[in-house]
């Protein structure tokens, strides 16, 4: 049994559980804040829906490069801790993997498939970034920000 993870797509979490014959699961959620804590209910929320364990996956993967920093950044350290955790092959999926696709969830689990057959266990997941990370306040915002009146630089 496989889980794929998508944060990428901005407000929305993607998660396909499947094995090798068809999908078992699918969720497709919009998030607004704290997109980390969301994905790890919806994780939880795919197994309890689809009656399956967490300790049965056999695989991971995860939609790399396509995102912002901190959403790319989000769904590989989820594949790699579970990858890590439950001693499973992790993989990721790029853009370029789906060209031309659909990117219907049944295509998605056979390119999945194929690239998780030639896996080996113990690779970690790097993450692709295509735009510089933006997690710190403008000037113009720092100024006005009340938290950090006292701060002296």
């Amino acid at each position: 049994m496989f889980l794929f993870i998508d944060t990428t797509q901005p407000n929305k979490i993607f998660l396909l559980l499947f094995d090798s014959h068809k999908i078992i699961a699918k969720i497709n959620q919009k998030t607004e804040q704290r997109k980390s804590e969301q994905c790890l209910f919806l994780i939880d929320k795919i197994f309890k829906k689809s009656r399956k364990k967490l300790k049965n996956l056999t695989g991971i993967a995860v939609m790399n490069q396509a995102g912002t920093f901190s959403d790319v950044r989000l769904g590989v350290i989820l594949a790699n801790c579970l990858s890590w955790s439950l001693k499973i092959p992790a993989i990721d999926v790029l853009p370029s993997d789906q060209a031309g696709l659909k990117h219907s969830a049944n295509q998605l689990r056979k390119i999945i498939l194929n690239k998780i057959n030639q896996a080996k266990l113990g690779n970690l997941i790097k993450p692709i970034y295509t735009k510089e990370p933006n997690i710190i306040l403008s000037r113009r915002n720092f100024k006005k920000s009340k938290q950090f009146n006292n701060l002296t630089i």
